[in-house]
């Protein structure tokens, strides 16, 4: 975090600092924002509190980026400096319309915004941290907004940071047309307030609630700035609600039964339901979990505080908050649409379609940059995901190459970059290079939902439902039986490769694959003996070589090695042979261990596999459709059948793990060649 405030100072101070604007999702800015300070207030004895106006525009256009980065800064600001008591954030806005009128949102509601005219509006976006923290003097008033500025030190000596957050944040928003501002009583807390145009998409709201009126809310919540907070977000979404003073009085009222909703906090959460179970017509229960509280009840569904009108509506929408990437959703497919995914590594290529496949586009794959560019000059892609750090063309050399192609969508065509160095100026470095966007690695399933969300075609995305569920990955994990590999936070990875276990183990044999074809290039290298002078084009080879694996390390993870690997990275780009030569043969020992703990936890003793033969025809239009999949690279299609071959507990198990085994590595054309030839055998015996 320091290395990029000095790095965006200075870009800020040489007026490098760049504005891009692209399309984005209001909404799910928010929620990151509120995760993350949740994250860094869980230790603190503090109340954190969001009002959000449900009825600001959800689909805006700025630069996501410089805004998150923004609020960010201010909410860790009112962090750093406040020891006890709260921080509210609120988020608030105007509309300016393209005839000059101002809209005050509060003072409309939300069908008046239909009347915006799409794309060309603005909305000043308001947002204002308060907190209760040691405040600033009066005359240090304006130093606050000084770069490497931390006032009042002797307070102040154990607050970490640079100084730079407020500098810079003040700077991006003037950049943006806005403004920062600050009100603060020294030893009382402080409000800073950031103003941040920006242009209106579509008109559609942060949140609403489907038939509000039919959806009464009876509320307890014992701390009284939370409920003053739930009750505004109520009023907010036009859902009628009242709040009760004490349990009994919450008890008797629902026996009333006249609420849709009971929400509650966790501490009386159990008792509340059991009370519910004997009513003739029972609310729903919410539980409003703060802070290390829990429930022991799976009868409700869990809000974690502070809820805010965009959790509240996926709730009373019948969504549950989804505060961890495990069950992978997306509000839209583009079944018409086709992508290309390019990396050197086969366990990235098959955690980005398996995380891709719940789009139901036409996936294509490639595993170098000369191989993406002969498949680009062969047809048409609507997106490409292309790795930075390939061996022989790195993704630079090859975008340059598209681009110069002689098809004329190849030079608009939205080119991504996947890079697991995902620090300050990479973004500006991308684009200068011939992409649009860049994605970090391991890839995190909200931003790759930003992401295609973003660049695939408007016409080809056909969407299910403004605020429907979207299709999900199941998790197919056995009952019972937790996935346990030493050395791999296998929970963590089954979250990031979409939530489906059974996805994820087939993520680990394709990892374990990837090892030991990388095995013998590090055993090389190690082999050299120390007082022979490796020539610079070695460094950088090894050093591509343990980028890529550090990588699926991560994906899968396994952070202990990734993090080996990145220390290795680091020494091969500074041509550090001691320190390779010191740490390589242990990491060459390690990558084994895992490779060989992998396969013991993907073909445990205790579950033989059956022996191949038997009646299989029953099998036969399954094994048909999935060889036509197979050849038309219908990725969507593809995993649908693997999932439905393997649950048919079929009576060929060698051949079924040699189709999976081909399909996993992306041997398409071989896996249909086996398909052809155990049904033309069937066809010989039948």
């Amino acid at each position: 975090t320091i290395i990029n405030d000095v790095l965006d100072f200075s870009k800020i101070e040489s007026g490098k600092l760049d504005i891009v604007p692209s399309e984005y999702r209001f909404s799910s800015l928010i929620n990151d924002c509120v995760s993350i300070i949740r994250m860094r207030i869980a230790e603190k004895p503090l109340l954190f509190i969001v009002n959000v106006d449900a009825k600001l525009p959800d689909k805006l256009i700025g630069d996501v980026v410089r805004v998150r980065q923004v609020m960010i800064n201010l909410l860790a600001n009112a962090v750093k400096y406040t020891k006890g008591g709260s921080i509210v954030l609120s988020i608030t806005g105007e509309i300016i319309l393209s005839s000059g009128e101002f809209w005050d949102i509060g003072e409309h509601n939300g069908s008046s915004l239909n009347s915006i005219g799409d794309g060309y509006d603005q909305v000043i976006i308001k947002v204002e941290v308060r907190d209760t923290g040691v405040g600033i003097r009066e005359e240090n008033i304006d130093k606050i907004f000084e770069e490497f500025q931390q006032l009042d030190s002797h307070r102040e000596h154990n607050v970490e940071g640079t100084g730079l957050g407020l500098a810079i944040s003040r700077n991006l928003c003037r950049q943006m047309g806005g403004d920062i501002t600050v009100q603060s009583e020294y030893g009382v807390g402080s409000v800073f307030t950031a103003l941040i145009p920006q242009v209106i998409h579509e008109n559609a709201p942060v949140a609403w609630v489907q038939d509000p009126e039919t959806k009464p809310v009876l509320l307890y919540e014992r701390r009284g700035i939370y409920e003053e907070s739930l009750i505004a977000s109520f009023k907010n979404l036009n859902v009628p609600a009242k709040a009760v003073p004490s349990p009994d009085i919450f008890f008797s009222e629902l026996e009333r039964g006249e609420y849709a909703y009971a929400f509650v906090s966790a501490p009386f959460a159990d008792e509340t339901i059991r009370n519910l179970r004997v009513l003739e017509n029972p609310a729903i229960p919410v539980i409003l979990a703060g802070g290390e509280e829990i429930s022991t009840s799976q009868e409700a569904p869990v809000l974690s505080m502070p809820a805010y009108v965009i959790s509240i509506a996926n709730v009373l929408n019948g969504k549950q908050q989804q505060d961890s990437p495990g069950k992978a959703t997306v509000r839209f497919i583009a079944p018409d649409a086709r992508i290309l995914i390019v990396d050197d590594i086969q366990t990235n290529l098959s955690v980005a379609q398996g995380l891709l496949s719940l789009y139901r586009m036409d996936i294509h794959t490639a595993i170098s940059g000369a191989g993406a560019i002969e498949m680009v000059a062969r047809q048409n892609y609507d997106l490409i995901l292309m790795d930075h750090m390939m061996p022989e063309m790195d993704g630079i050399e090859a975008v340059k190459a598209i681009r110069i192609l002689n098809k004329s969508y190849a030079r608009s065509i939205p080119i991504v970059a996947l890079t697991a160095n995902a620090v300050s100026g990479m973004r500006e470095m991308f684009l200068k290079n011939g992409f649009n966007d860049f994605l970090p690695k391991p890839i995190e399933i909200p931003k790759l939902d930003e992401i295609v969300t973003r660049w695939i075609p408007r016409e080809k995305k056909k969407y299910l439902g403004e605020w429907a569920e979207a299709p999900a990955l199941e998790n197919q994990t056995a009952p019972g039986i937790p996935l346990v590999i030493d050395g791999v936070d296998t929970q963590w990875g089954i979250a990031m490769t979409g939530g489906s276990e059974k996805g994820y183990m087939n993520i680990l044999a394709v990892l374990g694959t990837d090892i030991q074809n990388r095995i013998p290039d590090f055993e090389k290298l190690a082999g050299i003996p120390e007082d022979l002078p490796l020539p610079p084009e070695e460094f950088s080879a090894f050093t591509v070589r343990v980028h890529a694996i550090k990588s699926a390390l991560a994906s899968i993870g396994a952070f202990g090695l990734s993090k080996a690997a990145a220390n290795l990275e680091a020494a091969g780009r500074n041509a550090d042979r001691q320190f390779i030569t010191e740490e390589l043969p242990a990491f060459i020992r390690n990558l084994q261990a895992l490779a060989g703990r992998i396969e013991a936890a993907l073909r445990p003793e205790e579950t033989p596999r059956k022996a191949g033969g038997g009646d299989i025809t029953r099998l036969l239009p399954i094994l048909e459709e999935l060889r036509q999949a197979l050849l038309s690279y219908d990725i969507g299609r593809l995993n649908l059948l693997m999932n439905r071959l393997e649950a048919e507990d079929p009576p060929l198990w060698t051949e079924a793990d040699r189709i999976s085994e081909l399909v996993l590595l992306g041997d398409y054309e071989d896996a249909a060649e086996l398909i052809e030839r155990i049904l033309s055998n069937n066809q010989e015996t039948g």
